[in-house]
């Protein structure tokens, strides 16, 4: 399960990311 939160995990930091990109370039 481990592999499954760190896919949770890589997801929600890169949603987090792109929010930021997006805020950025507006």
């Amino acid at each position: 399960n481990k592999m499954l939160s760190n896919k949770k995990d890589y997801y929600e930091k890169n949603k987090q990311k792109l929010i930021n990109y997006s805020n950025k370039y507006e």
